[in-house]
């Protein structure tokens, strides 16, 4: 069998040996099946193992760790099923992790087995390692660390270094597609960028900067690229249109592939070029509660994390500060990226906010998260900047 969740194309019948939940029900009838419909492809094969007893069920349960970090590695909407799955994973990655990933947690200095995991570490610092396999390398070397093999070790430490190799890369991708991307530009084609890394550079333009952004590199003498779109838009609907000098295409709603020959590059970059630039997207709202950072313990946090776990689909509560004046902008880290806001003793974190210094300076107030962090044992609350307000 072959286990996938994207949307098929509408009308194009799936080979018998394809299992993919939206093939269960029609689009017409949207209610039908939108639990299975939200599942990343390891939870279609997990629940397909499930519902067929091709495993004792024991044994399933304690495999729903691969199932939590797939889901939240591929930003999948935590509709209730998936949100007792990536719960239910997370309790396991805590207390009882694989041999390979207990060496990669320790490696990346994360909290010692038994110590509360959250979903931003698995994203940010878990997640990136085991998907630098594939995108810089093989991928055998990730499935090498969740296995356990006998070469763990050397699996995890290879998985570090293709890591750093990527964030590096990317950084200098993105730097060269911003630059282009100032002009008004929505498609690039990079000649010596590798495909691997489009998805993260364009997933993070796009989400800086609110617009629709199309990466593309060569590969075997073709093009393949990838698209991001802003919350509201439709990344296959796009696709769709430009199907007939596609070679290949697929996805979701914000995030989608795409193949072309090099004969047809030219006219498909002109019409996406069209439909990026005048893709019309509304500004979405955000609410916060206004709340002090004093005022909020880590106590009353951890029972606020109760409602977790929190991603797409289900967002972690947000709070406004407003400012007073006596503000101060200090320095955050060694690099000169981030920034600390002073606010009377307590200080909000702004990564990467030294590009958004004068919007964070000149703000009415920020809205902010608060997250666990553990330094040397002892956990502690932080409180992250998401969004500056003018």
């Amino acid at each position: 069998f072959v286990f996938d969740h994207h949307l098929p194309e509408e009308g194009a019948p799936l080979h018998s040996a394809v299992v993919n939940p939206h093939t269960c029900a029609p689009r017409s009838a949207p209610g039908e099946n939108e639990a299975g419909r939200a599942l990343c492809a390891t939870g279609v094969l997990w629940a397909w193992a499930w519902k067929h007893s091709l495993l004792p069920r024991k044994r399933l349960a304690a495999m729903t760790d691969l199932v939590a970090l797939a889901t939240i590695a591929d930003c999948m909407p935590l509709t209730p099923l998936n949100r007792a799955l990536v719960r239910q994973g997370m309790d396991i990655l805590s207390t009882t992790p694989r041999k390979g990933l207990a060496r990669l947690f320790s490696r990346l200095g994360i909290a010692r087995p038994g110590s509360a995991l959250t979903e931003e570490t698995l994203s940010m610092k878990v997640i990136p390692c085991i998907n630098a396999a594939g995108r810089m390398d093989f991928a055998d070397t990730a499935v090498n660390v969740l296995l356990g093999s006998p070469n763990v070790d050397e699996s995890v430490e290879m998985l570090i270094s293709l890591n750093r190799k990527r964030q590096s890369l990317s950084l200098k991708i993105s730097k060269e597609a911003e630059l282009v991307l100032s002009g008004g530009v929505n498609v690039i084609l990079g000649e010596s960028w590798p495909v691997g890394v489009l998805s993260g550079v364009a997933s993070r333009i796009c989400g800086a900067t609110g617009a629709p952004v199309a990466l593309a590199a060569p590969v075997n003498g073709g093009i393949r690229g990838t698209l991001r779109v802003p919350e509201g838009a439709d990344a296959v609907g796009v696709l769709s249109a430009l199907s007939s000098k596609l070679e290949a295409w697929g996805g979701h709603k914000y995030a989608a592939g795409f193949s072309v020959s090099r004969e047809n590059w030219d006219f498909v970059r002109r019409d996406l070029q069209q439909a990026l630039s005048s893709m019309k997207v509304e500004e979405t709202s955000v609410t916060a509660i206004a709340m002090a950072p004093e005022e909020i313990s880590i106590e009353s946090w951890k029972e606020a994390c109760t409602l977790g776990p929190f991603g797409n689909g289900n967002p972690p509560p947000m709070f406004f500060l407003a400012r007073k004046g006596r503000e101060r902008m200090l320095p955050l880290g060694k690099d000169g990226k981030h920034i600390q806001i002073d606010a009377g003793g307590i200080r909000l974190l702004a990564f990467h906010g030294e590009n958004e210094r004068e919007a964070l300076a000149g703000a009415d107030g920020w809205v902010y998260r608060p997250r666990i962090d553990c330094w040397r044992g002892e956990e502690r609350l932080q409180y992250v900047v998401d969004y500056a307000v003018v």
